[in-house]
Formats: structure tokens, sequence, C-alpha cells
């Protein structure tokens, strides 16, 4: 096994968000499902550094075999919603950013693991088409540390609901008005009710986005990290973005 099985080994990473993430590769490389294996088949079709790829795995390789070619392939595929191709960049970066953790006083690995998938979603492709990997470490080092001096001065707050649902409920409602916070909790029932999200990702957004707690009194309450809790709400609000649709159907 590779990349993050190899820093479980090396640094016996077997708990925390970095456990997390090791044991869910696991279970996606032997998934031979047809759910996974005709996606990365289908990557191959779309990106031809991609080709004769079979499973999560072979994609992988490939990133270190070709870096740019297969991260650029993939950054695409992210770009066009795919969160599957954004988890195997996630992955070939891991054992990278746990030694920058190691190495960092003031910030956990689950920081730097939520800024990189950040980083991953944001990243300007056109511009920066080379040093891919390095650029993506880089930018999410600065990222660490520009939160971090937020937090020392005071000035981090949760995301404000309109910032983030005001677009969703223009796509599933029809409503150009910045959205209240009971609309915004009827929206993530109609979601889970849906299986856009399940449970743990609707509470976790009610804690953020209605009530208001930060992400650090967010990972209090569910017993989890801070790095852990914008994670999960940048997944589940990427969910909600591509279902809006459907979920105006369903509202």
């Amino acid at each position: 096994m590779t990349g993050i099985a190899e820093e479980c080994a090396r640094w016996q990473t077997t708990e925390g968000i970095v456990g997390a993430l090791n044991r869910e590769w696991r279970h996606l490389v032997g998934d031979a499902s047809h759910e996974y294996r005709g996606s990365v088949e289908s990557w191959g079709e779309r990106q031809s550094v991609l080709r004769g790829c079979h499973s999560l795995a072979d994609v992988l390789l490939r990133v270190r075999e070709s870096p740019d070619l297969a991260l650029s392939a993939l950054l695409a595929l992210v770009r066009n919603g795919d969160q599957l191709a954004g988890r195997v960049i996630l992955q070939s970066l891991v054992g990278r950013l746990v030694g920058m953790a190691r190495r960092d006083v003031r910030a956990g690995v689950d920081d730097y693991l939520a800024a990189l998938w950040c980083e991953i979603r944001t990243y300007p492709l056109e511009r920066r088409p080379r040093q891919i990997a390095a650029n993506l470490a880089l930018d999410t080092l600065k990222a660490v540390r520009r939160e971090h001096r937020w937090l020392v001065r005071g000035e981090v707050s949760t995301w404000p609901p309109g910032d983030v649902f005001e677009g969703l409920m223009e796509t599933a409602r029809g409503r150009h008005a910045v959205p209240d916070l009971l609309e915004v909790t009827d929206l993530l029932d109609v979601a889970q009710r849906s299986a856009v999200i399940d449970d743990v990702a609707r509470r976790v957004l009610v804690s953020v986005y209605v009530e208001g707690l930060t992400s650090r009194e967010a990972a209090e309450r569910h017993q989890t990290s801070p790095g852990a809790i914008r994670i999960r709400c940048n997944r589940a609000v990427q969910r909600l973005r591509s279902s809006a649709h459907s979920l105006s159907e369903a509202a």
C-alpha cells in the first residue's frame, strides 16, 4: 500500500483525521465496485494521461510517474465537480503534509489537510500548470500560516450563512434575497432526507452555519478537530451545490 498507508506505517498514524483518511483510502482502493471502476475508466476517456488506469491505485501511480500531467488532468476533473478526483490529489500529497505538520509547532495535520482540500478546489491551473504538487504544498502552507495569524488577531469568525447558501437558495428555490436561518435549516433537512448529505454532515453544518460556532467550537461539540470540521463543511457544501436542482424539486 502506498500514500497514506506508507505514512501510517512510518508515523504510526492510526487515529485522528489522517487515520480516518487512511481507512477511507484503503476502502476506496479495495472497492472493486462498478461505481469506482467506472469513474476511473471514464477519466481515461476524458484525460489521455489517465488512459489505461482501471483503479484508484493505478491513478495514484500515474501521478507519481507523470506528476504534472496527471495532477493537471485530475484538477480539471475536480473543476467539473468530481470530488473523487480531488481525493486522489489529496492522497498523493498527504505524506508531504504530514511532514510539514510535524515541523509546525502551531498547527496540526488536520489544519494542513483542510487547507489543502480548499487549495485543490481553487488551484489556478491555467496560470500554474507546472510543479503542481510543490505549488499546492506551498499554497497550503501559506493558507495555514495566514489562518494562524487571523486566529492570533481574533479576526476569524464562522462563515456567514448568506455567503455560502445564497447561491444555493437561488438555484434551489429561485430566491434572490439572502436566506434566513430557518430557510437554511429547511434546506439542510431536505438535503438529508434526499440523501445528499448524511445526519452527521447536517448536524455539523447546523452548528457552523446556523448556530454560528467557529470551527474550533464545532470541533469540541462533535468531538473531532477543526480541520476535520472544515473538510466536512467543504465536502457537504459541494454536494449541496451539485444537487441544488434536485433539492428544488424535493423541497
